[in-house]
């Protein structure tokens, strides 16, 4: 035979659908079986090799059958059975945050690292569905050195490539052409195979430059074949283009390396399946809530453990952390958070999220108290003491349930730490029959909460025929109906410092929304129907709208080379287009002292509409929570805001960063910017989301899909597992009340300038209150134990390490940093940093007079270990 054969690396493999069309438990029994079959095959063909993924997967499986655990791991450390990926599940890698992914790789090594041994290098993420830039230093900083997927990248991309990240990093990957089943399927007679294996194998071939070809071969959940050792040698014997070994992601990776000059490609692969980013919403949006909870939950943590005496043990740390994270980690899975499932699945994601929100209130509030327990205080009123987690100071609304325990106070205020009063509002209150608060809801603005830590507020009473509010004088918050009474049955308005927003009375949209500190109206005259909410057809599935997955299997879908996923709104009488504007209700408008609102609800069609748009004392964010209850099937709803910028940029951010994308729909994190102008000119509008990732600029107009009203079966034919009689109606989301949370934030400059990164996190992550006893205390009324600067570093995390206080930081502006600081308030001792997952720490240098200095690069992402 000759011997310049192109070498085919087979590795079989099934690829694990953790919980899809069967539930977990099914699942399992499947994938224990593939388990024993492959274990069987290597002890038989001193040849084969086979690879596993997913911790979910592997640990269940040594657990449930311990007396396999020794000949399990002799095929590990035998080279032959690879465990790859080193995560919990295979994520999806757009929805979730970045601190998602790291979790999923922290307690993914614990295990295979920590307790089987294995340094997993290969990320193996085969089946996920596309991948923002900023993938290339996540994979390098979490100890990967190569990655195979399928799926995001256009046609005409090499097999072999580095892809170079938003910071610069360049990773390795390898793009596989006909996805991870090339051989999956293949005959058992050698006629046939030869013919098989000639087509399968030649179509990658063609692909491939490197003279090594990877062939995985195994699909969802699939057996191994134990006819392919017998087929693969036959074929071997008849034939001299290429020569099949069984291999490993390992083995091939090291003959990419050797032979080197990759070429470089950069870029966004996104987007395939468009429809998964509203499809089942309840998950994307729940996602959110716990990822928000879960970081809360470890920051408390950390938390405790500086307020606490010195010299105090810090004690373990809490396990049922991790019992909460693996359960959002699992449902992280890609296609149980894209919403590709049955129902059954859907019930046990939601009761999974329920389990780790139960903890995570729980163990938070338990954090939270035993700081408070720590703090100073006294004085009149109630103590209120509220939390801000995030890494900058910050303004926003707080609503706490009090109780008086006295008899004489009417009305209330609200004053700082310092003693001054600030705009509040009374929101509800249960009185005695002489008017006296029993008890109630205040609401106000906390201003200039410190980073990463937290102020005393207090809630005064006010003697009978005091002014509500007390001394807080003007906030700034008008309406047109400063005492409730309606002056235009057509039209009116809400405003504050910043912003004016107007309505139609009857049809609830915004006919103008003004940015008065610059007197510019982004409502175009010739659409004034901002914050409309169009239903549409959809005669899609789970995956996509308006009909199956096609050419967007692997590849965006493309025509003439613009993207079909560009979605535009369709013209008001366009067949099958319905709009909440076209339907009458009553709009009221609210006035406070600490916040305005404008409210409408009114049925549409079969189901119902209702919307809230609020404005706060001294903040720019326009807050928007609309209601929907859908009563079709096949429809999908988008909010709508059309904007007057003329062919703007547009901005998404991603994980840890941002990216400019062009028109049409992409997966973004907490917000999207459109702005226009450069210089003293440019100005734009962000619009934040609460756990709804399909956004979407099209014609200038700005877009949020809120809610996909499909089924598993439409457009989608038995196969993989799924059968057309389990049900997946729940998809049609029929008599389910809908909330949806999404802002606008007017801006002069453009969106590095007007740090649009802290409005969207700051929407997503709520302040804490904690109500007191007034009691003395060693800790001050306002504290800050981290501070980062200059504004472009954002504070990510901040959990309990092995060893100290672990921070995480980045850039988030594109704009490297020389001198970035970290300002504590707290000893330390030793300063570490480690990469993601918080291995190989070095020494990063002293704490100087209580500040940590260092240079960040364009998106660069920074773990620390603070020792004290």
């Amino acid at each position: 035979m000759p011997t310049d054969r192109r070498r085919v690396h087979v590795v079989p493999q099934t690829h694990y659908d953790a919980e899809v069309f069967l539930t977990r438990e099914e699942t399992f029994e499947m994938g224990f079986r593939n388990i024993e079959l492959a274990l069987r095959l290597l002890e038989s063909n001193p040849s084969y090799t086979f690879a596993l993924d997913q911790v979910c997967y592997v640990r269940p499986y040594l657990e449930r059958y311990p007396e396999k655990r020794e000949q399990f791991m002799r095929l590990v450390r035998g080279g032959r059975l690879t465990l790859e990926g080193g995560m919990h599940a295979m994520p999806d890698m757009n929805i979730p945050c970045g601190e998602s992914f790291i979790r999923q790789v922290l307690y993914g090594r614990e295990f295979f690292e920590g307790e089987l041994g294995v340094d997993a290098k290969c990320a193996w993420t085969l089946d996920s569905f596309g991948y923002h830039p900023q993938c290339p230093q996540l994979l390098a900083k979490c100890g990967y050195e190569w990655n195979l997927f399928q799926r995001g990248a256009v046609m005409g991309t090499p097999s072999d490539f580095l892809w170079e990240g938003i910071d610069g990093t360049r990773f390795p990957m390898t793009r596989m052409i006909s996805g991870y089943a090339v051989l999956w399927g293949a005959p058992s007679n050698i006629h046939e195979f030869r013919k098989f294996a000639d087509a399968r194998i030649g179509f990658v071939a063609k692909e491939c430059a490197l003279p090594d070809i990877l062939a995985l071969t195994g699909a969802d959940i699939t057996p191994p074949e134990a006819h392919l050792p017998e087929m693969m040698e036959a074929y071997n014997r008849m034939q001299d283009r290429y020569e099949l070994v069984f291999s490993t992601p390992e083995r091939y990776f090291a003959a990419v390396r050797a032979r080197g000059g990759l070429p470089v490609v950069r870029g966004d692969f996104n987007g395939v399946f468009h429809g998964c980013y509203s499809a089942r919403i309840s998950v994307k949006k729940r996602n959110r809530e716990l990822e928000t909870a879960l970081l809360d939950w470890e920051k408390a943590d950390a938390a405790r453990l500086l307020a606490a005496p010195p010299g105090t043990p810090p004690g373990p740390r809490d396990g049922s952390l991790k019992e909460a994270w693996e359960r959002v980690l699992f449902n992280q899975f890609h296609d149980i958070i894209c919403g590709s499932h049955v129902d059954a699945v859907y019930r046990a994601t939601m009761d999974r999220f329920d389990f780790a929100a139960e903890l995570a209130s729980a163990r938070t509030e338990e954090n939270l108290n035993a700081v408070v327990s720590r703090i100073d205080t006294s004085g009149d009123g109630i103590p209120v003491v509220v939390f801000n987690t995030l890494g900058h100071a910050r303004s926003d609304p707080v609503e706490v349930a009090f109780a008086f325990p006295g008899g004489d106070a009417y009305e209330i205020e609200v004053r700082d730490s310092a003693g001054s009063p600030l705009p509040c509002d009374l929101l509800s209150a249960e009185r005695a029959g002489d008017g006296s608060i029993l008890r109630g809801r205040a609401f106000f603005v906390a201003r200039g909460v410190p980073s990463f830590g937290y102020e005393v507020y207090r809630i005064l009473p006010l003697s009978r025929g005091s002014e509500p509010g007390g001394a807080a004088g003007d906030s700034g918050v008008r309406t047109s109906v400063p005492l409730n009474l309606r002056r235009d049955l057509d039209a009116g308005f809400i405003e504050n410092a910043a912003v004016r927003v107007s309505f139609d009375l009857w049809k609830g949209v915004i006919t103008s929304l003004v940015d008065t500190r610059q007197d510019w109206e982004i409502i175009p005259p010739h659409a004034r129907i901002g914050n409309t909410v169009v239903k549409e057809q959809d005669f899609g599935n789970f995956w996509q709208y308006n009909g199956p997955c096609k050419g967007d299997l692997f590849h965006p879908p493309m025509e003439d080379g613009v993207s079909r996923g560009l979605y535009p709104l369709p013209g008001l009488n366009d067949a099958g287009a319905s709009f909440s504007h076209r339907f009458d209700g009553d709009g009221n408008i609210w006035n406070g002292r600490s916040f305005a609102q404008f409210s409408i609800d009114h049925p549409w069609g079969t189901g119902h509409f209702a919307t809230r748009v609020r404005l706060y004392a001294g903040l720019p964010r326009v807050e928007i929570e609309t209601a929907l209850v859908n009563g079709d099937e096949r429809v999908r709803y988008r909010a709508a805001v059309p904007t007057a910028i003329k062919a703007g940029t547009i901005t998404h951010e991603i994980p840890f960063g941002a990216v400019a994308r062009p028109e049409g729909e992409f997966p973004a994190q907490t917000w999207i910017d459109y702005g226009e102008g450069s210089g003293p000119a440019a100005r734009g509008v962000a619009m934040l989301n609460a756990g709804l990732p399909g956004n979407n600029v099209a014609g200038g107009v700005m877009m949020l899909s809120l809610l996909k009203c499909t089924a598993l079966k439409e457009g989608y034919g038995e196969g993989g597992g799924f059968k057309l009689g389990v049900a997946t109606e729940q998809g049609y989301e029929k008599g389910v009340r809908h909330l949806f949370r999404y802002a606008l934030v007017p801006h002069r400059g453009d969106w590095r300038e007007a740090k649009v990164w802290q409005e969207g996190h700051g929407f997503n992550t709520p302040l804490i209150p904690v109500k007191s006893a007034p009691h003395g205390g060693e800790l001050p009324a306002k504290l800050s134990w981290i501070a980062v600067s200059p504004p472009n570093v954002v504070l990510s995390a901040v959990r309990r390490g092995s060893r100290g206080i672990v921070a995480r930081l980045y850039e988030a502006a594109g704009t490297p940093v020389r001198e970035a600081r970290i300002d504590l308030a707290f000893d330390a001792r030793e300063v570490l940093e480690t990469d993601l997952v918080e291995r190989r720490p070095r020494a990063a240098g002293p704490a100087k007079g209580g500040s940590i200095s260092f240079s960040l690069g364009s998106f660069e992402i920074k773990t620390f270990e603070i020792v004290g």
